[in-house]
C-alpha cells in the first residue's frame, strides 16, 4: 500500500532484503547485496521482493560484470555463435543457446520458449556444437556457456 501511495502502483517498485547483520561494519556489504538484487530484479517475474541474502550465480556475475577477465571468458566463449548471428548465416544461434541454457538444456522445453517444433532444434544444435566446437552434452560445458550467456545479457559482451 505504501508503494501504491507514494509511486501510484505497487509494480513501479522493487523491494530487495538483503541479509541480517551484526553490525554496521557489515552493513555496507549487505547494501550492495540489496541494491545487487534489485538491479536484477529487472530480469526477473515481477514479486513482491527479492531475498538477498542467499545470492544465484546471477548475483554473483553481476557483482563481477566489469571483470576484465569475466568479460573476455564470455567474449571468447561466446564468439563463434556471435560472428555467426553478426553475418545472418541462417536461423539465428544465440537465442537457441539461451533457450537451451534457460531450460536445463532440456530440448523440447528450449523448442517450446523458441517457438518451434522439437525436431526443429536438432539441426541448430548441430550448428552449435560444429561453431563451438564442443560436446553440447558435457556438463562442463553446458555449465561454461551458460555462465557466458548470463554475463552476455548483463551486459558484459
Amino acid at each position: 500500500l505504501a508503494a501504491e501511495r507514494h509511486l501510484g502502483s505497487p509494480v513501479a517498485a522493487v523491494l530487495a532484503a538483503g541479509p541480517a547483520v551484526a553490525g554496521w561494519d557489515e552493513a555496507g556489504e549487505a547494501l550492495r547485496d540489496a541494491a545487487c538484487a534489485a538491479a536484477l530484479a529487472a530480469g526477473e517475474p515481477a514479486r513482491p521482493w527479492h531475498d538477498a541474502s542467499v545470492p544465484g550465480l546471477r548475483h554473483l556475475l553481476w557483482r563481477l560484470r566489469d571483470d576484465a577477465r569475466v568479460r573476455a571468458f564470455a567474449a571468447r566463449r561466446l564468439a563463434p555463435v556471435l560472428e555467426h548471428d553478426a553475418a545472418r548465416r541462417g536461423a539465428p544461434l544465440l537465442p537457441t543457446l539461451e533457450a537451451l541454457c534457460d531450460s536445463g538444456w532440456h530440448k523440447a522445453q528450449a523448442a517450446r520458449a523458441l517457438h518451434l517444433e522439437r525436431q526443429s532444434i536438432y539441426p541448430r544444435l548441430e550448428r552449435l556444437r560444429a561453431l563451438l566446437a564442443a560436446d553440447l552434452d558435457d556438463p562442463q560445458t553446458q555449465a561454461a556457456l551458460h555462465v557466458a550467456v548470463l554475463v552476455q545479457r548483463l551486459g558484459g559482451v
